[in-house]
This record gives structure tokens, sequence and C-alpha cells, in this order.
């Protein structure tokens, strides 16, 4: 009686392999190419890897409000926004995610260990002024003489001669300024936030950086009212929503 209940089995098994195999064909025949490509990216693919650096942590508090509002919380609060705005279609990495202090050379470092695509350093500015209040976007340039110097920013702020050296940033100037200007673009839809400008600076954050590297301050913390605004979860959505906006448009133009 054993071998006839084996034998079943064994032609129920095979039943049931062919008709799984089955319908896995049909399956694979109703999914449209969209379908199919949506999918690859989902499980094996992304646009490009954002390596975003919140500024300061730790001891390093950066610059600290009227009401006591510091830098270094408020540029992880507004990474973890950016890459909220990023995770379905980048691939996000941190040079922190807490309040710790990170070296200068090992936030380069790790966006260059990651070969990250797109660098973005994030914080504020400060003045012993309260009328500053534009946020500024910085991308590298080669240090020029103080006779040049005027020549290098579209938008009113001082700029500070700093010591001139050579590095790989360079070769990524071009796609850096390109990219800022996409921020401004972006940035300049949402009515709740202050002016944009760019600035060219040869900024140490930024000299060994081997991909498109920019630095964004937020706006003056140090003035009471854009303290107040960049205390808002809505603003700050804004802010990370537009420059996701800039991100997409980097990649649609330099995809190739």
């Amino acid at each position: 009686m054993k071998l006839p209940v084996m034998k079943l089995l064994k032609n129920y098994n095979i039943l049931i392999k062919h008709i799984i195999y089955y319908l896995l064909i049909i399956i694979s025949f109703s999914l449209s190419p969209h379908d199919v490509i949506a999918n690859n990216t989902l499980f094996n693919d992304y646009n490009g890897i954002i390596m975003l650096d919140p500024g300061h942590g730790g001891n390093d508090h950066g610059v600290s409000g009227p009401k006591g509002f510091l830098e270094k919380t408020l540029a992880l609060e507004l990474a973890n926004l950016i890459a909220a705005e990023l995770k379905n279609n980048y691939k996000v990495e941190f040079t922190r995610t807490d309040d710790y202090n990170v070296h200068l050379d090992q936030r380069i470092a790790a966006a260059n260990h990651a070969k990250a695509d797109i660098f973005i350093s994030l914080h504020t500015g400060g003045s012993f002024q309260h009328k500053p209040k534009d946020i500024i976007i910085y991308h590298f340039i080669k240090p020029l003489t103080d006779l040049e110097s005027g020549k290098l920013t579209i938008c009113n702020n001082e700029y500070n001669s700093l010591k001139s050296w050579q590095n790989i940033q360079i070769k990524h100037i071009r796609q850096s300024q390109i990219f800022s200007k996409m921020i401004i673009n972006r940035l300049s839809a949402v009515s709740d936030l202050p002016p944009a400008c760019i600035k060219g600076v040869p900024l140490k954050i930024l000299q060994s950086a081997d991909m498109p590297a920019i630095l964004i301050e937020t706006g003056y913390l140090t003035n009471p009212k854009i303290e107040s605004s960049l205390q808002d979860t809505g603003i700050l959505t804004n802010f990370a929503k537009a420059l996701s906006l800039a991100i997409n448009d980097f990649f649609e133009k330099f995809s190739n």
C-alpha cells in the first residue's frame, strides 16, 4: 500500500512545481516594462549617493540663536528631513547621525570613501548684527587675490581671503556652481524662506571632496526672526523639498 501512496505524492509534487512554473511565466508576461524597472530600482538600484554633513556636533555647538537654538541641532534636524525626501530615489549617508563632533578631514574622507555623487554640508550663518538673513550657498573656488575678490559673489557678503592650496575639488568646480544655481532656482519658489545667494570661497571643508560639493548656510541664526522660522518644522520641510528637487535637477542634467 505504501508504493501507490508514495507515487501519488511524487506526482502531486511534480504537478505543484508545474503549476508554480506556469504561474510565474504568466505573472512575468503580465508585468509592464515600467513595473519591472520599478521593481529593479526598488531592490537593486538607486539614482546616486548623497552625503549629508550636519555641521558641528558634540562640544562644538556652532552658532547660537538669541533664544538658545543651536546650529548643531538645526543641522542634524534638517539633514534628517532632507534624507526623508531623498530616501526613495537615492542612497543617503551622514557624516554624523547624532550629537557628536566629527573632525573636518573625517567628514570629507567619509564622502570620498562612500564614493558620494554629491556632498552637502549644512550650517547656519552668524553675525553680531541682527539684520543679515540670507541663505548662502558656498561652492569652492581657487583662492583669488584681494583685487579680484570683489568679483566672486552674486550677493552682498564679505570675502575673507584664505590660504592658497591645490586640491581635487578644483575639477568639480563647474558642476558645484551649476548645482548651486539649481538650488537657488528651487529655493526661490518657496515663499517662506529668506532670499538665497551664491558665494565662491576656498573653504577647507570643500577642498578635498572628490565630487560636486557645496556648503549651505540656511540663514542667520543670530537673527531672532530667522531663529524662530528655523524652529518651524514646516519651513524646514519646505527647504528640504526644494533641495531634493534641485538634486533631481542635477542628476537629470548629469545622468550620463
